[in-house]
């Protein structure tokens, strides 16, 4: 990925390419950021493969392009891709496991997606006082096992990726969540931050967007 241009395209917001835009930010990639309005959507979609975004185009020095579908492959193929998947078999497993773990809160974050705001508030006080917390302190469990701050010993990693995007989604919907709460994880954020300039200065960043 080192050649070549790398264009991502998605919606106007972070959802499911937030961790794709991270990881080549992490990895130091240069990548054009391409983002379609929803009004759009309807006359762009049969030009996308599979008609699902994100997708990643990939074009080399030859012109020859390469397409890639599916939010989390594309993230794990650039992580590998950059050794950003753990550096032994047991590190890549501890990754694959957080990824699961962050996924689990995901699942619950898209059931108040393109709701109305009052049926959006409603499902997101249950999913707060529901599943979220114990799913928040198994992620606080598996990041206590680590050797170091981050999910693996002291190296960035896509587990370490998807899980700050996965939080900021929770503090969407409730900014005073995490407040007084789940050490481990205001932990893990500042020391991902810190040894990451580069990602770092993409969070403060970016624009506010609806998701």
């Amino acid at each position: 990925m080192a050649c070549g241009h790398v264009k991502l395209i998605y919606f106007n917001g972070r959802g499911r390419a937030e961790p794709i835009r991270m990881i080549l930010v992490a990895a130091g990639v240069e990548f054009e950021d391409e983002r379609i309005e929803f009004q759009d959507w309807p006359k762009i979609k049969p030009t996308i493969p599979g008609g699902r975004l994100p997708i990643v185009k990939i074009t080399d020095k030859r012109g020859d392009v390469k397409m890639m579908s599916e939010s989390l492959a594309i993230a794990r193929f650039i992580a590998r891709k950059h050794n950003m998947m753990g550096d032994t078999d047991d590190e890549y497993y501890i990754i694959e496991k957080m990824i699961g773990q962050v996924e689990d809160v995901e699942s619950e974050y898209h059931k108040t997606l393109m709701k109305p705001p009052e049926e959006k508030e409603k499902i997101s006080k249950e999913i707060l006082n529901g599943k979220v917390p114990i799913l928040l302190q198994a992620i606080c469990e598996t990041l206590k096992e680590s050797t170091g701050n981050l999910t693996v010993g002291d190296k960035v990693t896509l587990a370490d990726v998807v899980l700050i995007a996965s939080i900021d989604h929770i503090t969407d919907l409730d900014k005073e969540f995490l407040t007084g709460k789940y050490p481990e994880i205001h932990k893990h954020r500042k020391h991902l931050l810190a040894p990451s300039p580069k990602l770092a200065k993409y969070l403060s960043e970016r624009h506010a967007t609806a998701f």
